[in-house]
């Protein structure tokens, strides 16, 4: 499926935003874009955070922590656990997340694997691969204006306020 997850600072101090992208197929076989608005605040432990969006006028709130991440951060894994208490529902699940998209290299599955099961309690064959190679028209927008870290700036560029 196509996917995108993208991540931006919020204006409030430890504020962010979450705004999930993906293609779905509807059931009379037509590939629509739908996207999520979630609003992120960090937990009192450190790599921890609580998400929330409305979605038909059902909030859903998220817990995330960070799982683990490659020495050299070319891959990290995420275990999030939601709950959408209206609807009755519960969930949970995983993001192993690259800066290419592209799934680590062998030499990684193992680990990924282990934190996987043991950080997650999700088995690598649950995980499902996404494939952005055919995925033109995204709504890549954000819905909100990114906030960006002075440090990131260059003198160039310009900060939304």
């Amino acid at each position: 499926p196509c996917q995108y997850q993208i991540w931006y600072r919020g204006k409030a101090r430890g504020a962010f935003w979450y705004n999930p992208v993906f293609k779905v197929q509807t059931l009379d076989g037509k590939e629509v874009w739908r996207r999520s608005d979630y609003r992120c605040k960090r937990g009192d432990a450190p790599g921890t955070f609580y998400f929330s969006f409305m979605d038909n006028g059902v909030t859903s709130l998220e817990y995330w922590r960070i799982v683990d991440a490659a020495d050299d951060m070319s891959w990290s894994l995420y275990y999030y656990a939601g709950a959408a208490k209206v609807a009755g529902q519960a969930y949970i699940g995983a993001v192993l997340a690259t800066a290419d998209g592209l799934w680590p290299g062998a030499e990684h599955l193992e680990r990924i694997e282990k934190s996987l099961w043991e950080g997650c309690g999700v088995k690598l064959w649950e995980m499902c691969e996404v494939d952005n190679c055919d995925c033109g028209g995204a709504p890549l927008d954000p819905y909100h204006a990114p906030v960006m870290m002075p440090s990131l700036l260059d003198s160039t560029d310009t900060v939304l306020t």
